[in-house]
């Protein structure tokens, strides 16, 4: 097995992307598990797993502190001080209005609250949660997720935090602008030739787009891709950008 960790796990929640998400012998490894995929790409992963939920790219935060809310009306915690307080904070997180500015539902929350309740899960955080600006507090969201299962859940990589947000310092706005999903790239670091986008962007495949983010600027060939979450742009590149880009044509 890849990742032997997850052996004593009969369900996992595998959120975000890493190097080794399509590798067929992981899915292979996963065959006999229940899996839900939290990812802005429908990945190979994503398309076999029993459920895949989509939201946009940099909501993981958001998502991660309605579930812990959810987590703890359902009574799947154990109650402490620090729990109950971090139940206050979670309060301060609207649902409805955030689970449609993420791209989201309440038949997800319920999708992942009924793999807690009825199985042994291993949580897997990829690689791309913390690309953002405020990626360590969404890494200890979810973290915060297995302090709050305790013996239920187990959470991979082990050094993830698993401590209670103090606040939430997180403003994105969902509505302007599109969705950035960019992956990390082993090569020099250059700017991105070819960016990616749903079908439903309004450009044609193969236009030449101009990118802005960050006071930078960049042109780029698009190819259309409809793995990609609706209003995000997905870019292969090292180099750091703001959750939003302007998307223009050349």
């Amino acid at each position: 097995m890849v990742w032997p960790q997850l052996d004593s796990a009969d369900a996992v929640l595998i959120w975000g992307y890493g190097i080794h998400q399509n590798s067929i012998s992981i899915i292979n490894d996963l065959k006999s598990k229940k899996v839900i995929v939290i990812d802005p790409i429908k990945t190979t992963l994503a398309q076999s797993a029993y459920r895949h939920i989509q939201i946009k790219p940099s909501s993981d935060l958001y998502f991660a502190i309605l579930l812990a809310r959810f987590i703890m009306i359902e009574e799947l915690n154990e109650t402490t001080d620090e729990s109950d307080e971090y139940y206050e904070l979670t309060q301060t997180v609207r649902i409805k209005a955030t689970l449609d500015q993420i791209g989201s539902s309440l038949g997800d929350i319920g999708a992942v609250l009924e793999l807690f309740k009825n199985h042994k899960v291993a949580i897997v955080v990829g690689n791309s949660v913390a690309q953002y600006e405020h990626g360590d507090d969404t890494n200890s969201a979810i973290g915060a997720l297995a302090t709050l299962l305790g013996n239920r859940c187990s959470i991979h990589p082990q050094h993830l935090k698993q401590e209670f947000l103090d606040e939430i310092e997180c403003d994105i706005d969902f509505e302007s602008g599109y969705s950035l999903i960019t992956h990390t790239t082993y090569t020099e670091d250059s700017e991105p030739q070819v960016v990616y986008m749903h079908s439903s962007c309004g450009f044609k495949d193969s236009e030449k787009l101009r990118i802005s983010s960050l006071g930078n600027t960049f042109e780029a060939e698009l190819k259309l891709d409809d793995r990609v979450k609706e209003g995000s742009i997905l870019i292969y590149s090292n180099r750091r950008f703001e959750p939003k880009v302007k998307v223009e044509l050349c």
